[in-house]
Protein backbone atom coordinates (compact mmCIF):
# COMPACT_ATOMS: atom_id res chain seq x y z
CA UNK A 1 0.00 0.00 0.00
CA UNK A 2 1.34 3.67 -0.65
CA UNK A 3 1.68 5.86 2.09
CA UNK A 4 -0.11 9.40 1.94
CA UNK A 5 1.51 12.24 0.13
CA UNK A 6 4.02 10.33 -1.28
CA UNK A 7 4.83 10.65 -5.12
CA UNK A 8 5.70 6.87 -6.23
CA UNK A 9 6.39 7.31 -9.70
CA UNK A 10 9.29 10.42 -8.71
CA UNK A 11 10.54 7.90 -5.98
CA UNK A 12 11.23 5.05 -8.55
CA UNK A 13 12.59 7.39 -10.97
CA UNK A 14 14.86 8.57 -8.86
CA UNK A 15 15.92 5.51 -7.15
CA UNK A 16 16.47 4.11 -10.18
CA UNK A 17 18.73 6.78 -11.55
CA UNK A 18 20.73 7.03 -7.97
CA UNK A 19 21.52 2.85 -8.09
CA UNK A 20 22.69 3.02 -11.93
CA UNK A 21 26.45 2.33 -12.19
CA UNK A 22 26.81 3.52 -15.61
CA UNK A 23 30.48 4.80 -16.89
CA UNK A 24 29.79 6.97 -19.90
CA UNK A 25 33.55 7.07 -20.76
CA UNK A 26 33.68 3.20 -20.97
CA UNK A 27 35.03 2.43 -24.36
CA UNK A 28 35.06 -1.52 -25.48
CA UNK A 29 38.62 -3.34 -25.17
CA UNK A 30 39.75 -5.59 -28.55
CA UNK A 31 40.72 -9.49 -27.18
CA UNK A 32 42.96 -12.29 -28.17
CA UNK A 33 40.93 -15.34 -28.19
CA UNK A 34 43.58 -16.32 -26.22
CA UNK A 35 42.75 -13.51 -23.71
CA UNK A 36 39.16 -14.74 -23.88
CA UNK A 37 39.97 -18.68 -22.82
CA UNK A 38 41.57 -16.52 -19.87
CA UNK A 39 39.28 -14.43 -18.45
CA UNK A 40 36.32 -17.17 -18.89
CA UNK A 41 38.37 -20.23 -17.65
CA UNK A 42 38.89 -21.86 -21.46
CA UNK A 43 34.80 -21.40 -21.52
CA UNK A 44 33.94 -23.54 -18.30
CA UNK A 45 31.13 -22.05 -17.40
CA UNK A 46 28.10 -21.81 -19.51
CA UNK A 47 25.88 -19.08 -18.90
CA UNK A 48 23.11 -19.75 -21.41
CA UNK A 49 22.96 -20.69 -25.50
CA UNK A 50 20.65 -19.34 -28.45
CA UNK A 51 20.49 -19.69 -32.18
CA UNK A 52 22.69 -17.60 -32.62
CA UNK A 53 25.18 -17.49 -29.89
CA UNK A 54 26.69 -19.15 -26.70
CA UNK A 55 27.23 -17.35 -23.68
CA UNK A 56 29.84 -17.88 -20.58
CA UNK A 57 30.70 -16.43 -17.47
CA UNK A 58 34.22 -14.62 -16.92
CA UNK A 59 36.21 -12.27 -15.32
CA UNK A 60 38.45 -8.97 -16.80
CA UNK A 61 39.57 -6.02 -15.08
CA UNK A 62 37.66 -7.07 -11.80
CA UNK A 63 34.51 -7.33 -13.28
CA UNK A 64 32.22 -10.14 -13.79
CA UNK A 65 31.56 -10.53 -17.23
CA UNK A 66 29.14 -12.51 -20.14
CA UNK A 67 30.59 -13.80 -23.41
CA UNK A 68 28.46 -14.24 -26.30
CA UNK A 69 30.22 -16.17 -28.01
CA UNK A 70 29.06 -16.25 -31.90
CA UNK A 71 29.77 -19.39 -34.66
CA UNK A 72 31.47 -18.31 -37.72
CA UNK A 73 29.31 -18.65 -40.76
CA UNK A 74 29.25 -16.89 -43.65
CA UNK A 75 26.33 -14.45 -44.42
CA UNK A 76 23.78 -13.51 -41.79
CA UNK A 77 25.96 -14.73 -38.46
CA UNK A 78 28.90 -12.53 -39.95
CA UNK A 79 26.68 -9.48 -40.59
CA UNK A 80 25.35 -9.91 -37.55
CA UNK A 81 27.76 -9.60 -35.07
CA UNK A 82 29.31 -6.47 -36.99
CA UNK A 83 25.69 -4.80 -36.59
CA UNK A 84 25.25 -5.86 -33.04
CA UNK A 85 29.21 -4.80 -32.40
CA UNK A 86 28.94 -1.43 -34.23
CA UNK A 87 25.39 -0.25 -32.30
CA UNK A 88 26.55 -1.05 -29.16
CA UNK A 89 29.96 0.44 -29.81
CA UNK A 90 28.25 3.79 -29.51
CA UNK A 91 24.95 3.55 -27.64
CA UNK A 92 25.91 4.85 -24.07
CA UNK A 93 22.63 4.55 -21.53
CA UNK A 94 22.34 3.08 -18.42
CA UNK A 95 18.76 0.94 -19.99
CA UNK A 96 21.57 -0.55 -22.80
CA UNK A 97 23.71 -3.77 -21.95
CA UNK A 98 27.61 -2.13 -22.28
CA UNK A 99 30.02 -3.34 -24.10
CA UNK A 100 33.34 -4.13 -22.39
CA UNK A 101 35.26 -5.49 -25.38
CA UNK A 102 35.11 -7.87 -28.72
CA UNK A 103 37.06 -10.66 -30.14
CA UNK A 104 37.54 -10.83 -33.77
CA UNK A 105 40.23 -12.74 -34.60
CA UNK A 106 41.37 -15.14 -38.06
CA UNK A 107 43.28 -18.06 -36.19
CA UNK A 108 45.49 -20.59 -39.24
CA UNK A 109 44.79 -23.75 -38.84
CA UNK A 110 46.01 -27.22 -40.15
CA UNK A 111 42.80 -29.34 -40.82
CA UNK A 112 42.38 -32.76 -42.61
CA UNK A 113 40.28 -32.01 -46.20
CA UNK A 114 39.31 -35.49 -48.38
CA UNK A 115 42.59 -36.93 -47.84
CA UNK A 116 44.66 -33.73 -47.43
CA UNK A 117 46.36 -31.68 -44.67
CA UNK A 118 45.37 -27.76 -45.60
CA UNK A 119 45.70 -24.86 -43.61
CA UNK A 120 42.29 -23.09 -43.01
CA UNK A 121 40.84 -19.91 -41.62
CA UNK A 122 39.31 -19.89 -37.92
CA UNK A 123 37.56 -17.03 -37.28
CA UNK A 124 36.99 -16.38 -33.28
CA UNK A 125 34.01 -13.61 -32.42
CA UNK A 126 32.71 -12.79 -29.20
CA UNK A 127 31.18 -9.63 -27.51
CA UNK A 128 31.91 -9.11 -23.43
CA UNK A 129 29.25 -7.76 -21.94
CA UNK A 130 28.28 -6.07 -18.54
CA UNK A 131 26.89 -9.48 -16.58
CA UNK A 132 23.17 -9.23 -15.56
CA UNK A 133 22.68 -11.66 -13.42
CA UNK A 134 18.42 -11.78 -12.79
CA UNK A 135 18.66 -12.92 -16.52
CA UNK A 136 16.18 -11.90 -18.61
CA UNK A 137 12.64 -10.19 -18.26
CA UNK A 138 10.79 -13.69 -19.67
CA UNK A 139 11.91 -15.68 -16.67
CA UNK A 140 9.36 -13.51 -14.51
CA UNK A 141 6.59 -13.68 -16.69
CA UNK A 142 4.92 -17.47 -15.91
CA UNK A 143 2.16 -18.03 -14.60
CA UNK A 144 4.13 -19.75 -11.58
CA UNK A 145 5.80 -16.99 -10.59
CA UNK A 146 4.45 -14.64 -7.70
CA UNK A 147 5.65 -11.32 -9.14
CA UNK A 148 7.55 -8.43 -7.73
CA UNK A 149 6.27 -5.06 -5.83
CA UNK A 150 4.40 -2.61 -8.31
CA UNK A 151 7.64 -0.04 -7.58
CA UNK A 152 9.41 -3.13 -9.24
CA UNK A 153 7.19 -3.33 -12.03
CA UNK A 154 7.45 0.09 -12.48
CA UNK A 155 11.02 0.39 -12.64
CA UNK A 156 11.02 -2.16 -15.00
CA UNK A 157 8.52 -0.51 -17.49
CA UNK A 158 9.97 3.08 -17.37
CA UNK A 159 13.53 1.43 -17.75
CA UNK A 160 12.23 -0.16 -20.71
CA UNK A 161 10.56 3.05 -22.36
CA UNK A 162 13.79 4.86 -21.51
CA UNK A 163 16.23 2.85 -23.31
CA UNK A 164 14.01 2.47 -26.42
CA UNK A 165 13.27 6.47 -26.53
CA UNK A 166 17.09 6.76 -26.38
CA UNK A 167 18.23 4.58 -29.03
CA UNK A 168 15.09 6.04 -30.95
CA UNK A 169 16.37 9.55 -30.76
CA UNK A 170 20.02 8.50 -31.82
CA UNK A 171 17.68 6.74 -35.23
CA UNK A 172 18.16 2.95 -34.49
CA UNK A 173 15.17 0.43 -33.94
CA UNK A 174 16.25 -2.01 -32.51
CA UNK A 175 13.35 -4.71 -34.47
CA UNK A 176 13.62 -7.38 -31.60
CA UNK A 177 11.99 -6.19 -28.35
CA UNK A 178 10.62 -9.32 -26.35
CA UNK A 179 10.96 -10.22 -22.81
CA UNK A 180 14.02 -12.53 -23.61
CA UNK A 181 15.97 -9.73 -24.91
CA UNK A 182 15.22 -7.13 -22.03
CA UNK A 183 18.18 -8.25 -19.17
CA UNK A 184 18.06 -7.53 -15.58
CA UNK A 185 20.77 -6.25 -13.30
CA UNK A 186 20.81 -6.96 -10.03
CA UNK A 187 18.54 -4.06 -8.58
CA UNK A 188 15.99 -5.40 -11.34
CA UNK A 189 17.43 -2.51 -13.64
CA UNK A 190 16.34 -3.34 -16.97
CA UNK A 191 18.99 -3.15 -20.10
CA UNK A 192 17.80 -3.60 -23.48
CA UNK A 193 20.01 -6.21 -25.50
CA UNK A 194 20.59 -8.33 -28.48
CA UNK A 195 21.30 -5.46 -31.04
CA UNK A 196 22.36 -8.00 -33.75
CA UNK A 197 19.65 -7.46 -36.03
CA UNK A 198 19.11 -3.28 -35.55
CA UNK A 199 19.06 -1.06 -37.49
CA UNK A 200 19.62 2.84 -38.57
CA UNK A 201 16.48 4.58 -39.59
CA UNK A 202 18.83 6.18 -42.83
CA UNK A 203 19.22 2.47 -44.02
CA UNK A 204 16.52 1.07 -46.58
CA UNK A 205 16.39 -2.43 -45.18
CA UNK A 206 13.81 -2.47 -42.68
CA UNK A 207 11.87 -5.17 -44.97
CA UNK A 208 14.40 -7.50 -44.49
CA UNK A 209 15.07 -6.93 -41.01
CA UNK A 210 11.86 -7.81 -40.17
CA UNK A 211 12.03 -11.05 -41.52
CA UNK A 212 14.87 -11.70 -38.95
CA UNK A 213 13.04 -10.21 -35.98
CA UNK A 214 10.17 -10.94 -33.34
CA UNK A 215 7.23 -9.85 -35.92
CA UNK A 216 4.25 -8.19 -34.41
CA UNK A 217 2.46 -6.87 -37.57
CA UNK A 218 2.75 -7.70 -41.09
CA UNK A 219 3.80 -3.89 -42.20
CA UNK A 220 6.70 -3.51 -44.26
CA UNK A 221 8.53 -1.15 -45.16
CA UNK A 222 9.57 2.78 -43.62
CA UNK A 223 6.22 3.05 -41.89
CA UNK A 224 7.08 0.23 -39.86
CA UNK A 225 9.99 1.67 -38.16
CA UNK A 226 9.88 2.85 -34.98
CA UNK A 227 6.43 1.29 -34.45
CA UNK A 228 7.64 -1.87 -34.56
CA UNK A 229 9.62 -1.39 -31.32
CA UNK A 230 6.84 0.27 -29.55
CA UNK A 231 4.34 -2.83 -30.30
CA UNK A 232 6.97 -4.52 -28.98
CA UNK A 233 7.25 -2.59 -25.62
CA UNK A 234 3.51 -2.74 -25.48
CA UNK A 235 3.20 -5.97 -25.67
CA UNK A 236 5.81 -6.84 -22.81
CA UNK A 237 4.30 -4.18 -20.86
CA UNK A 238 0.82 -5.70 -20.96
CA UNK A 239 2.30 -9.36 -19.30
Amino acid sequence: MLLPGRNFANESVCAMKNKQRYRESDMPVKLTFQSLKEVTNNFADKLGSGASAEVYRGEFNGEVIAVKKLPFRIGTDEKQFQNEYEHLKRLKHPNIVRLVGFCDETEHAFVEYKGKTIIAEEIHRALCLECLPKGPLSDYLHEKYTGHSWHTRFQIINGMCEGLKYIHEVSVVHLDIKPGNILLDAEMIPKIADFGISRLLVEECIREATQLGTMYTTIEGKGLRRYHCIYGLKNIANK
